[in-house]
């Protein structure tokens, strides 16, 4: 067997840039000493920016599958990838995926089906040599648990969602459904550890599959982001009551109309900051029912900025808003980074009252405001007491980050990662 030019490899099928889990790992585990590489898969020439922005500097390092546009649909290996994909999902339709799952086809089969990223991935990582292989997002699953085959190494599986809880009740059914949880079920009973980005998470994967309960390392974010705080204001307009709201993408999907909804029942001066990439479809309906309820002069909209700004650019506001809504399942379960973001940046926390969520509030002692999604009075409440109270803002504020700084913070979560790589590479 060759050797291991690294202790450790990190796979996943997006990049290091919209998956910062995979970043914190990457650091956590340099900082303790190991050789650590990192695999991703690319899509734009900003993304393949902004990766090697974050890796500048660090100890571990960066290998990329350029999948942007002219690789994908271009290129032999591209269009090779995505052929085979379409091919094995269509087996997986009815009426063969009885006989796909029972056949000797159907590992390979649904392995192909899960990700045109899988291809590529396994390629580019067979020529990175490591003592254990650490998969993120499902479609690295499968390529991680295949280089542990090859190379006689154990591989391990970090769950940032439950894709199984992604998909609608009828994709479950179908020909989707079938090749997640094929995926899942195949593989993760061999993983030498699975850990999970919430509870809920962790407990749906370990009911499902029947392993170990995952161990839950929480989305958050290292302590030393608040050193590259640049105390600028950039968005804010005034000195009203800043609300803000982030994401990769701004969806019709994302409670934005129950704040807007909210807002139009305050009384006094206030701000509603968006930030992430904008249809303008989505920026007219969002604007049309903004001024619906009067609220179309106080709303701005932000585009993306690089990770390494986004704290400073957060934390010139206030109030952040998580609000996760019912999508599906796993929305519902999922504690997503920006509620502990938020935390980080220093200001005050209102978020949809989903289990993910509730569970994060009932940890910290009152900081975290929670009301049921669609409850627009509710949180118009929360929103006037802010208004009417600055000494409870204050507070809140105060609050939020003390948290941030002793408990919902990445030097906590990922410490209870080390014990598991080590017991892994002991193997």
């Amino acid at each position: 067997m060759t050797r291991a030019r690294y202790d450790i490899c990190i796979v996943s099928s997006t990049s290091v840039s919209t998956g910062p889990r995979v970043e914190k790992e990457a650091n956590a585990l340099c900082a303790a000493g190991y050789r650590v590489a990192v695999l991703v898969c690319n899509w734009s020439d900003a993304v393949m920016d902004w990766d090697a922005r974050l890796q500048a500097g660090r100890g571990w390092d960066l290998h990329v599958v350029d999948w942007r546009v002219n690789v994908r649909k271009r290129t032999v290996k591209g269009l090779s990838a995505l052929a085979l994909q379409r091919a094995a999902k269509l087996a997986f339709g009815a009426p063969l995926s009885t006989w796909t799952l029972a056949s000797p086809l159907g590992a390979p089969l649904s392995v192909l089906a899960c990700s045109e990223r899988v291809v590529p991935l396994l390629e580019r990582a067979l020529r990175i040599p490591a003592r254990l292989y650490i998969g993120h997002n499902l479609g690295a699953l499968p390529v991680v648990a295949a280089l542990s085959r090859v190379r006689g190494v154990p591989f391990a599986f970090d769950a940032e969602d439950d894709h199984f809880g992604e998909l609608t009740a009828d994709a479950q059914q179908g020909a989707q459904g079938r090749v997640v949880h094929a995926v899942h079920e195949r593989h993760l009973r061999h993983a030498a550890f699975v850990t999970a980005a919430s509870d809920g998470i962790a407990g749906v994967l370990a009911a499902r599959h029947g392993i170990a309960r995952p161990t839950t390392l929480l989305n958050a974010f290292p302590v030393s982001l608040r050193e590259g705080l640049d105390g600028l204001r950039k968005d804010r307009r005034s000195g009203a009551l800043s609300l803000c709201w982030y994401s990769q993408t701004v969806g019709l999907d994302r409670g934005l109309q129950d704040v807007i909804a909210a807002l139009g029942k305050v009384r006094g001066d206030y701000e509603l900051h968006v930030r992430g990439q904008l249809d303008r479809s989505v920026e007219a309906v969002l604007r049309r029912h903004a001024r619906e309820h009067g609220v179309d002069q106080r709303l701005f909209f932000h585009p993306q900025v690089h990770p390494d700004e986004l704290l400073s650019r957060v934390a010139e506001h206030d109030v952040g808003l998580a609000l996760e809504q019912h999508v599906n399942d796993n929305r519902l379960i999922a504690v997503t980074n920006k509620i502990l973001f938020y935390m980080l940046a220093g200001i005050a926390v209102v978020a949809t009252d989903t289990p993910g969520q509730r569970g994060i509030a009932a940890q910290s002692g009152g900081a975290i405001d929670v009301y049921a999604q669609g409850d627009a009075v509710a949180l118009a409440g929360y929103v006037q007491r802010f208004i009417d109270d600055p000494e409870h803002l204050e507070a809140r504020k105060r609050h939020a980050l003390e948290l941030a700084l002793t408990r919902f913070n990445a030097e906590h979560e990922l410490s209870k990662l080390q014990p598991l790589v080590a017991r892994a590479l002991e193997r």
